[in-house]
């Protein structure tokens, strides 16, 4: 029996390639296990008793995943990906391979899946476990010794401007409190942004951010020390995602001191390491933050000596390791038959199909919009009002 491991493959030890590097180590211990980086083409063959596991295209089935999974013959598939439902069409795009998987392995914080029943997706939740991500703590060290003194206390983002992340939310908050010092760590140059929409919704953060609450850094790699520096002078990680499954920088920046700080739609709650704020509600957000900026150091040191904690205990490498290895491992649940759940399921896919039906009728109008983008202006607003 041979596991067919597919994720993002590649030399930068960040995820998600860290995911496939950190987690195949691990499963190689117990499985004979062959890996492939998602991009590639072609497909897999099964052998009897063959698992296929990993992380689909959501928008392709050209890929090696989506192709094999399609192959009859393998003894167990699981999809294996982040999970979040806040913005329901990547989910919608992978209903039809979690519907015929014999598991879905989210890989998602706990608010996600605790709260799946309530989801547009909720016709998954039998067949679904759950993945933790790690933070090997030797690559994230301990940087921060002290937090700085009341009234100097400043907060950090980290990361892109995808929709999901909510960055509008994160600028809000900047607006609504001058006193309090904001920073931003991997806002892109004008040659990494997107095309179409994403590219204008760029353009609308851009013009934000000239009005200067914001601090920004550029792009961040965490193996050049500079960037390790100016992450260490900030201490809060502020991540304001809408639908963000359980973004890696809260584990990396709590091993490195920082505390974080997220609404729930990060994934992650009900702890005392982390401090959860109101998506959406600037005044709720706004109190919290400068409640923080005025904590006495011995209550903040306590939360980040809880995540820590939390961090060796729970979101390591060979915990995560144990999570797939428990799904593989796992039996084939058996699909429920009651009257309720098939009518939640049948109402659940029909608007997730509508979601992606007019996504992708979007997406070819963008596709065709960005076509016609060297038209004269006058002409391109003509057509661009006539396609939509």
């Amino acid at each position: 029996m041979t596991v067919h491991f597919v994720y993002n493959k590649g030399v930068r030890l960040k995820t998600p390639e860290r995911i496939l590097y950190e987690l195949s180590q691990r499963l190689a211990r117990r499985y004979r296990l062959k890996t492939y980086a998602i991009e590639e083409r072609g497909t897999i063959v099964p052998e009897p008793g063959d698992i296929l596991i990993g992380h689909p295209t959501r928008y392709s089935d050209n890929s090696i995943f989506n192709r094999s999974f399609y192959h009859s013959g393998w003894s167990k598939r699981i999809v294996f990906c982040p999970f979040s439902y806040g913005m329901p069409r990547d989910a919608a795009a992978i209903d039809s391979l979690v519907e015929l998987a014999d598991h879905y392995l989210a890989l998602c914080g706990p608010y996600w899946f605790d709260t799946m029943g309530e989801s547009p997706v909720s016709h998954w939740q039998y067949k679904t476990m759950r993945c933790d991500l790690g933070v090997n703590r030797d690559d994230y060290p301990l940087i921060k010794g002290s937090f700085s003194p009341i009234g100097k206390r400043s907060f950090l983002y980290i990361g892109n401007a995808g929709p999901m992340k909510g960055v509008d939310f994160f600028c809000a908050l900047a607006e609504a409190n001058p006193q309090l010092k904001f920073g931003w760590i991997g806002w892109p140059g004008p040659e990494q942004r997107p095309a179409g929409t994403l590219r204008r919704e760029y353009d609308v953060i851009e013009k934000r951010l000239r009005a200067g609450k914001i601090t920004v850094h550029g792009g961040a790699d965490w193996r050049e020390h500079n960037h390790i520096s100016t992450a260490a002078q900030y201490d809060f990680l502020l991540t304001c995602g809408r639908s963000d499954s359980n973004p890696t920088t809260i584990l990396e920046t709590s091993a490195w001191g920082l505390l974080p700080i997220a609404p729930l739609q990060c994934g992650y709650y009900g702890d005392d390491w982390l401090i959860n704020i109101p998506l959406d509600d600037v005044a709720g957000a706004s109190a919290i933050l400068n409640q923080l900026s005025r904590a006495p150091e011995e209550e903040l040191m306590a939360r980040r000596n809880a995540g820590l904690a939390k961090l060796d205990r729970i979101y390591t490498w060979d915990h995560a390791a144990e999570q797939v290895m428990a799904c593989i491992d796992a039996p084939t649940p058996v699909r429920p038959t009651d009257i309720a759940w098939h009518a939640r399921k049948t109402s659940n896919r029909e608007f997730l199909t509508r979601l992606l039906h007019h996504y992708q009728r979007d997406q070819r109008i963008e596709d065709q919009l960005q076509a016609l983008s060297s038209f004269p202006g006058k002409t391109y607003r003509k057509i661009r009002a006539a396609l939509r």
